[in-house]
């Protein structure tokens, strides 16, 4: 009974936080679990693809959506060599602000301005890193770019 419980409780907080995303993201993210039915293939639940973090400094989340983490149809569709696709949202712009490709990701607080840090490969790397770098972008209130 307890177990049963806990695991109720716990389908109503993910239930929760898929529901807290706006709907600017929710419109993506739903199309990448179509592309997993489409397929056959079990989809995640939507917050699984999603990262928040605020990345423009305006206090409020900012949601970066990884397709790395979706089924093997999402991979096969956006992924090459040089990683998987990755969307960033931005809350002060109710939409999308910028795309990567990426081995992998992390949001970096320790400066003064937010950065989203990204493992790239190939032409996003020096040519003397092509097999692999770290590239900081921050957000100049219009676009992404690279930290210096």
């Amino acid at each position: 009974m307890r177990t049963a419980l806990a695991l109720t409780v716990m389908a109503l907080a993910t239930t929760a936080r898929a529901a807290e995303l706006p709907q600017y993201v929710k419109g993506p993210v739903s199309g990448l679990v179509y592309d997993c039915r489409q397929a056959r293939q079990t989809a995640p639940k939507p917050e699984t693809y999603v990262t928040a973090g605020d990345l423009d400094g305006d206090g409020q989340p900012d949601h970066v959506v990884d397709v790395q983490k979706g089924c093997q149809a999402n991979r096969d569709l956006y992924c090459n060599a040089e990683g998987c696709t990755i969307d960033v949202y931005l809350s002060s712009q109710s939409g999308q602000a910028g795309s990567f490709r990426a081995k992998s990701f992390r949001i970096d607080t320790s400066s003064s301005k937010p950065a989203l840090v990204v493992a790239a490969r190939g032409k996003d790397c020096p040519a003397s890193q092509a097999e692999g770098c770290s590239v900081a972008y921050v957000f100049d209130g219009k676009a992404f770019v690279v930290r210096p």
